[in-house]
This record gives structure tokens, C-alpha cells and sequence, in this order.
């Protein structure tokens, strides 16, 4: 349950970044959207095995996006962002946390 209500925070943080203008490139905005609507939508599935296949591949798409974004920001000498830092740390944790969680039997 934990593990849903991180989710769900980082996509409403993260869509909220974008609405309140916060996000500057205009190359994440959609991907960013993404990411919040992913984000929640899985963490609001009520079958367990599903949310936790949802919650698996929404995470990994955040990570996967919140890394480019790092990397787009360290190639253009722009230096880590903090918020972005923590961000990676958490999606991260979060899927090493589900893959490590033992699937349950149908």
C-alpha cells in the first residue's frame, strides 16, 4: 500500500510540476503527463497483481524519463538538480521495492 500512495504522490507532484510551470523544458511536458496519469491510474487499480504490474512499468517509463532529463540537464552543464535527484530516488526504490516483492499465486 505504501508503495502505491509514493507512486501516486510522485505522479501528482510530477504532473503538478508541469501545470504550475515549475518544469521548463518543453520536451517533458507531455512525457511528464505521462507519467503522472500512469503513476496514479496504477496506483488506483484494486486487483493486486495488476496494480502491481502497472505500478512496475509505471515507474520504470518514470525512471526511465527522469533519467533523460538528468542527463539532458549534465550534458548542457546545467548541474544535478536536487528535485530531479530525488525524484529518480524514489521511482527507483519503489521498482527495486516491487520486483523484490513476490508476485502472489492466481
Amino acid at each position: 500500500m505504501t508503495v502505491r500512495i509514493l507512486s501516486a504522490l510522485i505522479g501528482v507532484a510530477t504532473a503538478a510540476n508541469v501545470a504550475f510551470g515549475l518544469m521548463t523544458e518543453a520536451d517533458f511536458v507531455v512525457a511528464d503527463y505521462l507519467i503522472g496519469a500512469f503513476l496514479v491510474a496504477a496506483a488506483l487499480i484494486p486487483e493486486r497483481r495488476h496494480a502491481r504490474a502497472g505500478l512496475i512499468a509505471a515507474n520504470a517509463y518514470a525512471l526511465g524519463v527522469f533519467t533523460v532529463a538528468m542527463a539532458r540537464r549534465l550534458n548542457a552543464d546545467l548541474g544535478v538538480s536536487p528535485a530531479l535527484l530525488v525524484v529518480i530516488i524514489l521511482a527507483g526504490g519503489c521498482l527495486v521495492f516491487l520486483l523484490l516483492q513476490k508476485s502472489e499465486a492466481p
